[in-house]
This record gives structure tokens, sequence and C-alpha cells, in this order.
């Protein structure tokens, strides 16, 4: 299985338990996902005692950071506000990705709670994801891509 192909399995998997959560209860928290050497897939969570969402994502990428020397790929996602150009605005559920061979992305899918399908009201888009979990050499001057 190529890096690509590792990854797009933790979108999916990770995309599919997003949907539950919005079905079931509206919402979701941050959640993790590692891919392991073995192939097998490992979620995380972290208690959801107060504070922001940017303390509860420093606790997950923490969590998750604990798992690297057997982890190949990293997943996070999150539940995210898309302001729009016209003051409007969309929720989407963001997925960060990165392999430690180097890609890495951020994944937005838009969905609306009013659809029958909670995530499929706009085209999945990507961009550029900033490495969190495996350090770049300093000679590397390459970003990773998506």
């Amino acid at each position: 299985m190529t890096p690509k192909e590792q990854v797009e399995r933790i979108l999916e998997d990770m995309l599919k338990f997003a949907r539950k959560m919005l079905v079931e209860h509206g919402e979701f928290h941050p959640f993790g996902v590692y891919l392991a050497s073995t192939g097998d897939m490992v979620h995380t969570g972290v208690k959801m005692n107060g504070g922001g969402a940017a303390g509860r994502m420093r606790l997950l990428q923490l969590a998750l950071q604990e798992w690297k020397d057997c982890a190949i790929a990293y997943g996070i996602a999150s539940n995210v506000w898309l302001p729009q150009n016209d003051d409007s605005g969309l929720d989407a559920v963001k997925v960060f990705l990165e392999h430690r061979d180097g890609y890495c992305a951020e994944v937005f899918c838009p969905y609306d709670l009013s659809k029958s399908d909670p995530l499929i009201v706009a085209e999945i888009f990507a961009q550029e994801g900033d490495a969190v979990f495996f350090s770049r050499s300093p000679a590397d001057d390459e970003r990773c891509s998506a």
C-alpha cells in the first residue's frame, strides 16, 4: 500500500466515524487515529475536562505523539466553521493527515445537519499541511505536500 493509499484509508475511517457522531449527536469532539506499522488503525481521544479547542487539540497531538515509534501515519479530525466571502459559512469536518514519508494535508468535508446525509453538501477539498508528528531534516527545505 502506498503512503497516499494509507492516508486515504485513515481519511475514510475518520469521516465514517465523524458522520456517525454528527448523525447521532449533532457534533463531535476532536479525535485521532494512527496507522501502526502492523497495518492496524488505532483510535484515540482526550478527556473533555473544559479548556478551549486549541488546548484539546494539543492534548490530542501529545497523546498521539506517544506512539511515534510505531506509527507510520496520523490523522486528527475536528469540527470547524469555514467562513465564506458573503458573511456566511459552512460547518465542516477537518481531517489533518500526515505520513512519515512526507505526505501532509488538511482535508475539509463541509456538512449540513438538515440534510439526510450530513457529510455530503459540498465538494471535499484539501490543502497542503504542515508537519506535526514527523520531524523534517533542516536540509530538507520542502514542506510536506498534499
